[in-house]
């Protein structure tokens, strides 16, 4: 039987948007090949203790310790961004794969040329346009300063050398091709997708809300650089914009102590700190709200809302692989203060009037956003055989 090589830079049982989509490819992937390869799954040794054991069953498991300080603090000379250079190289002695599946191309940046040189061909998946989000997120100019080329260079040599580039939005591959140039092998966007086993939930109807208050609900992990300037720029820009007859409602893992004190300064404003379940809480909600306007690729969050049928409200940068639900007026996108009002004003009054039909917003999630969706999408560009 032959082999396939998968790298992971997230942990696909993690939490936040990268681990979510990982955790999506990986099971689609696998649903794909595991009848007809054997699967070398190579990820963080602290990432195999969440692993369940009929998952890890699936896989021959190479789990990779991080790297000693002096060989972090060297990044900068170097260009390693991460732990699994000696591991892959090992790996890629001892066994010929038909295929090597990068999760990330931080790392394919520095292993693509041994894949190669291995026979395999070479599977990279770009979570976003990394330089852009390294800038969002790395505080320190000076590290910033001097990673970066290294992070353009890796990002690069990934895109040009792989045979499949696969792409969670249209936004990300169009801005590759300006900045790179073609790639040697194939590009197409996938997207992002369900996890194997999620069900959509079933109809929700949405009446006209003419007595009560309209309930706006913003979600996400409450504690990482993006999703926190986005807080901010809420509170201190686009709340005062929000109607007398709306509650916001403001939930996510972790928050931190300076969103907790902003939150107390308004009294329509409800905080729910690590939700047991966020379907629980966005359910009860009638319009989707997020405001975060850093950083590349598809923000996931996003799909919490389509999921349940809910409209959403949407900064212009975070708006990136959802063009279908703005094409069908179920999001709407702002880029400053006056767009978020006008679209604000207008989606609200659609709710009251009872022109958003939640199961239509729910169905075009389904058709485009379900694991059966994205397993057809993923299996038809690697290997052109139709489900």
């Amino acid at each position: 039987m032959e082999k396939i090589l998968y790298i992971l830079k997230h942990n696909p049982w993690g939490v936040g948007g990268g681990c979510y989509a990982s955790r999506s490819y990986l099971e689609a992937f696998t649903d794909i090949c595991c009848n007809d390869y054997a699967i070398d799954l190579c990820l963080c040794e602290e990432y195999v203790a969440s692993m369940a054991s009929d998952t890890v069953q699936k896989y021959n498991v190479s789990g990779v310790n991080p790297r000693p300080a002096f060989s972090r603090y060297l990044s900068f000379l170097t260009g390693e961004m991460h732990r699994y250079n000696s591991k892959v190289r090992e790996l890629l002695k001892k066994n010929k794969y038909a295929y090597v599946f990068f999760d990330h191309n931080s790392i394919a940046g520095t292993l693509v040329h041994a894949a190669k040189a291995n026979g395999a061909k070479i599977i990279t998946l770009h979570h976003n346009y990394e330089p852009e989000y390294y800038k969002d997120n790395v505080p320190n100019l000076l590290v910033l300063n001097l990673m970066l080329p290294h992070v353009v260079k890796a990002e690069k040599r990934a895109y040009i050398q792989s045979d499949y580039n696969i792409f969670l939005t249209e936004e990300d591959l169009v801005l590759f091709k300006k900045k790179y140039g073609d790639s040697r092998g194939k590009s197409a966007v996938i997207g992002s997708f369900e996890h194997k086993g999620v069900d959509i939930p079933p109809k929700i109807d949405l009446c006209g809300r003419l007595n009560d208050k309209i309930r706006i609900v913003v979600t996400g992990s409450l504690s990482n650089v993006q999703n926190n300037d986005g807080i901010r720029y809420l509170f201190k820009s686009l709340y005062k914009l929000i109607p007398e007859d709306c509650d916001l409602l403001l939930a996510g893992k972790n928050p931190t102590a300076e969103i907790v004190d902003m939150v107390k300064l308004y009294d329509k404003v409800t905080l729910i700190a690590n939700p047991a379940s966020m379907s629980g809480v966005i359910a009860n909600a009638d319009l989707y709200l997020c405001t975060t306007r850093l950083g590349g690729g598809i923000k996931i969050r996003i799909m919490d809302g389509l999921r349940l049928g809910l409209p959403v409200l949407t900064h212009k940068i975070s708006s990136r692989g959802y063009t279908i639900f703005e094409k069908t007026k179920s999001l709407f996108v702002f880029t400053n203060e006056e767009e978020f009002k006008e679209k604000l004003i207008e989606l609200i009054e659609k709710i009251r009037k009872g022109e958003i039909n939640r199961e239509t917003v729910r169905k075009l999630y389904q058709n485009h956003f379900s694991f059966n969706a994205g397993i057809d999408k993923l299996r038809l560009f690697l290997f052109h055989k139709p489900d």
